[in-house]
């Protein structure tokens, strides 16, 4: 029995082993075809509005998938200062079971050393990304669907699959990255960096809520200014339930944004935020700013504040906030406020 058991054994390591060889040979066959090339490219393309370029494309086998070495987005429309989107390496984790029918599907993708440039102007923000090109791509694929569609009716199931790259993606994370937001509204001009940006979503597919999982360091002209991150769900379609932390952020340094005010000290806490797209539905607040030194409608308060706060809708505004002066005594003021 022993020996029967070590010849099956023997037997399905030889076949897995001839699988793998297999694999190991057809897949850069795969990658490195023209027909692949040009595929991912003009997916690629299509989605972001823009063309998308690389230095090279690698595939693995343990575990199945590819990697994008270097790639750049850089719409035609804007300057590499005030818009770009590159990264050290993209890293696709492909379907097995795909695969074996010869189609490239994406179940998780990894961004490694990103950096997007924004720039925020009188007009809106600038980003890497054409919009006017993606929707020429969209018309011009939406005109030449009815062929397609009648091209792919005339061949068998099998045929339809055979090359197909698409995505399906179940795990998202960006990395060791950077965020760059040029404010070109204030005078001087402000970069803000996000720092060791990290962001990660997993699903069990992007047409349904994600759970979203964002941290990053604040720096500005170089130095710290404190810690946001943001933990919750979130859709492509723009519906979220998400929770914003603050970790000792240098209000001063948001000095350009109140200049009615002189205002100072740490800001920790967290901002519940749910809506979806531009309509925020519900917003509670429970922060506490330290070190503080407030200048603003006659008033010099200096000590430490705690403030709670919530807004449905359109409704008031209901807050509560807590003052300790130190020597100066404490109070606390309550109510309601429009914006």
């Amino acid at each position: 029995m022993a020996k029967i058991i070590l010849k099956g054994v023997a037997g399905f390591l030889a076949i897995l082993l001839l699988l793998v060889g297999i694999a190991a040979v057809a897949l850069p066959r795969l990658v490195n075809s023209a027909d692949f090339r040009a595929a991912l490219h003009e997916q690629a393309a299509l989605a972001l509005g823009t063309p998308v370029e690389w230095t090279n494309v690698e595939a693995g086998l343990f575990p199945l998938r590819l990697i994008v070495s270097e790639p750049t987005l850089l719409a035609a429309s804007t300057t590499r200062e005030d818009a770009r989107l590159t990264a050290d390496s993209v890293d696709l984790r492909l379907s097995a079971m795909a695969f074996l029918k010869r189609r490239v599907q994406v179940d998780s993708l990894e961004l490694k050393g990103v950096e997007l440039v924004i720039t925020r102007t009188s007009e809106g923000f600038i980003l890497p990304l054409s919009k006017e090109d993606g929707a020429a791509e969209a018309a011009e694929e939406s005109n030449s669907a009815p062929s397609s569609i009648a091209s792919d009716e005339s061949e068998p199931p099998e045929a339809e699959d055979d090359g197909k790259f698409e995505l399906a993606i179940r795990r998202f994370l960006i990395s060791d990255s950077r965020l760059i937001v040029r404010d070109q509204t204030l005078t001087p001009p402000v970069d803000w960096h996000f720092e060791d940006l990290r962001l990660g979503a997993t699903g069990d597919s992007v047409d349904e809520p994600l759970d979203v999982d964002f941290s990053a360091r604040l720096a500005k002209a170089g130095r710290d200014i404190g810690g946001v991150s943001t933990a919750g769900r979130a859709s492509l379609a723009g519906i979220y339930d998400l929770e914003v932390g603050l970790e000792k952020i240098l209000v001063a340094e948001l000095q350009p944004y109140v200049p009615d005010a002189a205002l100072s000290g740490a800001l920790s806490g967290r901002v519940l935020l749910e809506g979806a797209s531009a309509i925020v539905s519900k917003v509670e607040t429970k922060l506490r700013l330290d070190d503080m030194q407030i200048d603003a409608f006659g008033l010099e308060l200096a000590g430490s504040l705690d403030l709670e706060a919530s807004q449905t809708l359109d409704d008031p505004i209901e807050f509560d906030a807590g003052f300790d002066l130190g020597a100066g005594g404490k109070f606390d003021i309550q109510g309601s406020m429009t914006l």
